[in-house]
């Protein structure tokens, strides 16, 4: 644990370096503005070797300045990239995920009332999510996050997500071929993540670590 938030603040820090390289070049943001981790790293429960899950949120009297957004967003990735962090193969980055905090919200309500599978996807992912620089405030996010606890329904399907997940059919029994193969983030880890969250959701917790959650 203490290994993947130390990971966690030195990508933070690098972030933030990123940021401020980015500003420099295109000159002060025109509307205040949160830069969110998402996934594992807005639970701090990275490893050395992840790829970037990321969002931009701002102001909503920054909608009419888009470009300026779209252009930060391109340039911090780029240079994340650049510094080892691979993009995310679902594409879950600032610079195809960014909106006014209205919008944001808008988006956050929709996953809980119809939680379908790309939803519950995309809940799972923008719900742990951490501010990590920027001044706009996130309170609508997090206000909404934590009606969810009145949701029976999207709580319950949340849940049962976390059932897909299964540990391979053999038990390891053999010490040759892929019998002995097993991911432990995908069938070992991942249960316990989707589990940590439905159970904190409906608790009302903030947490978002999972072991606070737990």
């Amino acid at each position: 644990v203490a290994i993947a938030q130390l990971v966690a603040r030195l990508n933070d820090s690098l972030l933030r370096t990123a940021i401020r390289w980015a500003e420099a070049e295109l000159g002060p943001a025109p509307a205040p503005w949160a830069w969110l981790a998402l996934g594992s790293e807005g639970r701090m429960e990275q490893t050395l070797l992840t790829d970037q899950d990321n969002a931009l949120v701002y102001a909503d009297a920054g909608a009419a300045h888009r470009d300026y957004f779209q252009a930060l967003a391109e340039r911090v990735n780029g240079d994340l990239e650049t510094a080892g962090f691979p993009r995310c193969a679902g594409g879950y980055m600032a610079r195809n995920w960014h909106a006014t905090i209205g919008e944001g919200s808008q988006r956050f309500e929709g996953w809980i009332d119809s939680p379908q599978p790309k939803a519950l996807l995309e809940a799972s992912i923008f719900f742990d999510f951490r501010r990590v620089a920027g001044d706009q405030p996130v309170d609508a996010l997090e206000e909404i996050i934590a009606q969810s606890a009145t949701k029976a329904v999207f709580l319950r399907v949340l849940a049962r997500s976390a059932r897909e997940f299964r540990p391979p059919p053999s038990l390891l029994m053999r010490l040759r071929g892929s019998s002995s193969e097993m991911d432990v983030k995908l069938q070992g880890i991942s249960p316990i993540v989707f589990l940590a969250r439905a159970y904190a959701l409906e608790a009302g917790s903030r947490a978002r670590n999972t072991l606070e959650r737990i």
